[in-house]
């Protein structure tokens, strides 16, 4: 089949345009593949660094979690020790009043020391004395004595079931527990004795 030379150069047109047009949408397609490879690089990079930030972030909550737990536990340590330490500390001093009110000697300087204590505070009047069942007669002797010395009456002595060491006096409404319970009566004061003899040497400076 023979081509005019007039269409075969319209042909080659047409065919060079298709060429054209082929490779204008290749280049374009390649063109929008680079923009897409890098939109999707860019997203990578920034989920990245926000699963690392967010990874840090989570490390560190976590050691800020375990230092708060073992700061915790550590309180709850120290804490659980010296109550066991106060409970103890408590238990030896009652049982050291206890210790010293059975020898004659220490429970009669605990009663001169309680009476001149109950002379200092008490009003004028008749005293009258709590004290220990089975406590011997003669143990109030250096209670009476003082009191005689002052120009006052023997006091009127009482037994006081349950009470264990020491001596109550009263008059007139007033009174001065001496008794190792009233000793033992005001705890924070005790406890904060017993926390200050518990303290190692030179924590406090």
């Amino acid at each position: 089949m023979n081509i005019s030379p007039t269409l075969a150069a319209m042909l080659a047109l047409v065919e060079e345009k298709k060429r054209q047009q082929q490779e204008h949408i290749l280049a374009q397609a390649r063109a929008e593949a680079v923009a897409l490879i890098a939109v999707a690089h860019r997203q990578a990079r920034t989920r990245m660094h926000e699963a690392i930030v967010g990874e840090r972030r989570m490390a560190r909550q976590a050691l800020q979690e375990a230092h708060t737990r073992q700061e915790t536990e550590l309180r709850g340590h120290a804490m659980n020790l010296a109550n066991r330490q106060l409970r103890e500390g408590r238990q030896l001093l009652e049982n050291t009043l206890l210790e010293r009110w059975q020898n004659p000697a220490s429970r009669q300087a605990w009663i001169l020391g309680l009476t001149a204590r109950a002379l200092a505070c008490l009003p004028e009047g008749q005293w009258e004395v709590w004290h220990p069942p089975g406590l011997p007669t003669e143990a109030l002797d250096p209670l009476r004595e003082k009191l005689r010395e002052v120009g006052k009456p023997d006091p009127t002595p009482h037994e006081e079931a349950g009470m264990v060491a020491g001596l109550r006096i009263a008059c007139q409404g007033a009174w001065v527990d001496g008794s190792a319970t009233g000793l033992m009566a005001d705890r924070m004061a005790i406890d904060a004795m017993l926390l200050a003899l518990l303290q190692p040497e030179g924590a406090s400076k």
